[in-house]
């Protein structure tokens, strides 16, 4: 599994018993496929192919047969792709691949191919000099040095490398390669598996039923120390398999459990924070699911693979918690936070006692001490008027979805500001500002656009604006 993005779309790479699939995920709702490319050795025996990107250039290999090292010009897509190399001359199969995009290398764990005699060779680590893409060079063969690698993860020729029943090994490849460290002793050792590495985090997985993976403090490259392990805690079977760190969270395809998310903020406590279950059949531990993931797409959309049902585009939206600040009497208030089942009673559920009256827009209205509720299901985007007993704080619970939109009526409208920072009401009614006779917040301070003046300055988050309008317009927040 692996993404790629340019000219402002999107594409998941993807492999099969065939070969490599260029899927386009801009619009994730309607994937398509753009090419396939058929591998050196394409058949139902196929269980591993592996993918990096440098630039414009898609590398990859495959761990089975009569393979070769494929490297595909992406520079045309979404048009067509090229094939521009194709050979085993290198080597014919590779278990995994990394690139170092900043020295220009390419990592091959699990190597095998044949010499110039047609001898049969296998290596635990090739390093490849790609500074040429399309004419890659052989500058080490670690098979000597580097007991039996899975995978790895290299930044500036700094390498953590997973070597199973050995543990992850640290090595340097400036120049001549040298090993800065090793480390073998901790929880659940097994079959080490793969890691990723974000500032000075190192996350990595044992390929074993039930094994936790492992938060490594590598200030010290040579020095590594054990910070802590977590699990999915699904199954005393589950499996972790792959994985990736962006902002914090380590996104792990986890087999049977789908993908599973954890937020190591708190490197001493990390945290699942999310999850979506990709495979159907009852979860019982195995080598079956989701066995690859991609997070680095601009859109932040989740590629993940699953062996038997294939491309899932996911999408995280974190659940975030507003308050809003409200006084004595009268109120216009709004939430930018979107939940689908929040009614008048749930928002103003931490207050109930000091609300007299709620409306919306239309006049409806609910009234706690008469248990009346005229307003049902709150509108996204709309504002509402509150008188309360008290100043109080309403609690809402909810997820912000960035680069909303309001459509307004002709005539009065009451909308929220979905936006968590303020925003200045001239710049946020400008694309519609000729459409716009009035805005006034909640104490009749006012903005007539057509006068130039501007009373209200910044619309704040959690409170409500009344707008009158000449039209049926669109009203959209860039943020």
């Amino acid at each position: 599994m692996y993404g790629y993005a340019a000219n402002y779309r999107e594409y998941a790479v993807i492999g099969s018993t065939y070969g490599t699939h260029i899927i386009d995920v801009t619009n994730p709702i309607e994937p398509i496929e753009i090419t396939r490319i058929q591998g050196a050795f394409s058949s139902a025996s196929v269980t591993h192919r592996d993918f990096h990107i440098y630039g414009k250039y898609l590398y990859a290999v495959c761990d089975q047969g009569e393979s070769s090292l494929q490297i595909i010009d992406l520079s045309n897509l979404p048009e067509s792709v090229e094939l521009v190399y194709d050979s085993d001359t290198l080597f014919s199969r590779s278990h995994n691949i990394f690139i170092d995009t900043l020295t220009q290398k390419l990592y091959s764990c699990s190597t095998k191919g044949f010499d110039t005699l047609n001898n049969y060779w296998t290596s635990s680590l090739c390093v490849y000099d790609i500074s040429n893409p399309v004419v890659p060079t052989l500058l080490h063969n670690m098979n000597e040095y580097i007991p039996n690698t899975h995978d790895i993860w290299v930044n500036n020729d700094t390498a953590y490398i997973n070597c199973p029943g050995t543990g992850t090994l640290v090595w340097e490849f400036l120049n001549v390669p040298s090993q800065l460290s090793t480390f073998s002793s901790y929880p659940d050792f097994g079959t080490n598996h793969s890691g990723w590495k974000s500032g000075t985090n190192y996350v990595f997985a044992d390929e074993n039923s039930g094994y936790d993976l492992k938060l490594v403090d590598v200030t010290d490259p040579s020095n590594l120390e054990l910070i802590s392990t977590f699990n999915s805690d699904i199954n005393p079977f589950s499996i972790a398999h792959n994985l990736m760190i962006k902002d914090n969270l380590v996104f792990v395809s986890y087999y049977h459990d789908g993908l599973q998310v954890f937020d190591i903020t708190n490197p001493l406590n990390p945290e699942r924070v999310a999850y979506y279950d990709t495979y159907m059949p009852e979860n019982t531990g195995g080598y079956a699911g989701s066995w690859g993931v991609y997070c680095f797409l601009p859109s932040g959309n989740i590629l993940i693979s699953d062996v038997q049902s294939g491309l899932f585009v996911l999408k995280m939206n974190f659940e975030q918690q507003q308050e809003i600040q409200v006084q004595e009497g009268w109120n216009m208030v709004s939430t930018y936070l979107n939940d689908s089942e929040l009614s008048a009673s749930l928002f103003l559920e931490a207050i109930l006692d000091e609300v007299v009256l709620m409306k919306n827009n239309l006049g409806f209205a609910f009234l706690p001490f008469w248990a009346y509720d005229g307003i049902g299901l709150m509108e996204y985007g709309e504002g509402y008027q509150i008188k309360v007993l008290n100043d109080a704080t309403i609690v809402v619970n909810g997820v912000f979805i960035a680069g909303s939109s309001i459509a307004l009526n002709t005539g009065w409208n009451m909308i929220g500001v979905l936006s968590q920072s303020p925003l200045n009401i001239e710049v946020l009614l400008s694309s519609i500002a000729e459409q716009v006779v009035l805005a006034k917040n909640s104490v009749g301070t006012a903005y007539l656009p057509q006068w130039n003046f501007n009373g209200i300055g910044d619309a704040l988050p959690g409170q409500a604006y009344q707008i009158k309008t000449l039209s049926e317009v669109q009203l959209i927040f860039d943020e």
